[in-house]
């Protein structure tokens, strides 16, 4: 049985609800079917209404519930919030820190320029070794070689032999500079600045150790001097790979000079030949220059026989010449002979009455020896 009031159980036997304390009314047993539903129909619109309290309760847990939440996520949010923003600050402090840092880090710098060039970055990498020589001052010889090679990756070829040549004039010895400026003196094909490079170069080491570079002179087969003979002049270069130029004008030989190619023949005269070798990397040796003098005498008088005298037409009456070996001889009568004379091909009748034969020999080198002569009368 329910309370009519309030709609609680109520243990039977009570006169009273225990909850809201209304007087139980008792269902006398003539009562009708029709009070009995009406208490029925209020019972279950008791029950709906307490269903309808305790879900109505139920809701506003839960929004209770649901704005707790939304206030701790927005409590956590702000926090959070809050804490990036710090974060952040921190990291913004601490780049502005490690970017200040490293921007008077030599090492830093020069790293970030080694790795920049290795990748082919030449624009970034000539900006971090600028701030390296700016940090290690105009001495340090390592940013600066390093700027070089930037520049040459760039073009700027002329500026970093600049640099190269301010570094070595300042350290000879430096291998590391050398190898650099001469390499690249070869990419340009700077040939005659390869040879001043090498020759002004004090260490031996470094010339031993780029001798592929260095071009030997010419080697000549025959000593300067004076001979009495023409001669032949042969030249040779210490490689087979090198050209030998020369020129025997007394101007300074150069690749546009003669080639040599066989031997020089040595003339009567003076004749000073200079020569120049060029090896396989286009690099010119030194000039040397050697000086001949062929100084040819002319062939002594030939003898001519008979001697001077009288002669009659029953004695031996024919004149002969002694001509030497290599030369030849012209003859006359009563004036000197020159080359357009008479040869001499075999023995000459004398003529009648007094005349003085006259011959002279020509040797091979074309000169001509005083004349010889004999007078004859012959009757």
């Amino acid at each position: 049985m329910r309370c009519s009031k309030c709609g609680a159980e109520i243990e039977e036997g009570k006169l009273y609800c225990s909850v809201c304390g209304a007087e139980v009314q008792l269902v006398p047993e003539y009562d009708t079917l029709g009070n009995y539903m009406r208490q029925k129909e209020k019972e279950r619109a008791q029950e709906e209404e307490a269903a309808k309290r305790q879900e109505e309760l139920l809701r506003r847990k839960q929004q209770q519930e649901e704005a707790e939440r939304k206030r701790r996520t927005r409590k956590s949010l702000l926090i959070g919030v809050g804490l990036l923003v710090v974060c952040i600050g921190a990291l913004l402090i601490f780049k502005w820190y490690m970017d200040h840092k490293n921007f008077n880090s030599y090492d830093f710098q020069m790293d970030k320029a080694e790795i920049a060039y290795s990748n082919h970055k030449f624009d970034e990498a000539e900006e971090y070794v600028e701030r390296a020589v700016e940090l290690a001052g105009s001495d340090n010889q390592d940013a600066r070689m390093l700027q070089a090679q930037i520049l040459t990756g760039q073009g700027e070829n002329e500026e970093a032999a600049a640099i190269l040549e301010d570094i070595l004039r300042e350290d000879p010895e430096n291998g590391t500079c050398f190898g650099l400026l001469l390499r690249l003196y070869e990419s340009e094909g700077e040939s005659g600045k390869i040879k001043e490079l090498l020759d002004n170069c004090p260490s031996q080491e470094l010339k031993d150790k780029y001798s592929s570079y260095i071009s030997q002179g010419a080697i000549y087969g025959l000593p300067e001097g004076t001979y009495d003979e023409p001669k032949t002049l042969e030249l040779y270069a210490t490689s087979g790979k090198d050209k030998i130029y020369y020129t025997t004008d007394g101007s300074d030989p150069t690749e546009e000079s003669t080639p040599y190619q066989g031997a020089i023949s040595l003339e009567e005269g003076t004749t000073t030949v200079k020569t120049v070798v060029i090896n396989d990397r286009g690099i010119a040796s030194d000039i040397i220059s050697k000086t001949y003098t062929i100084q040819l005498d002319p062939p002594d008088p030939p003898d001519i026989s008979p001697s001077s005298g009288t002669f009659t037409s029953d004695m031996k009456t024919m004149i002969y010449v002694i001509v030497p070996e290599g030369c030849r001889a012209y003859y006359a009568f009563d004036e000197e002979p020159t080359t357009e004379s008479t040869p001499y091909t075999g023995p000459v009748d004398m003529l009648e009455g007094e005349h003085t034969f006259y011959a002279i020999v020509v040797d091979e080198y074309g000169k001509v020896s005083t004349p010889g002569s004999q007078t004859y009368v012959l009757k």
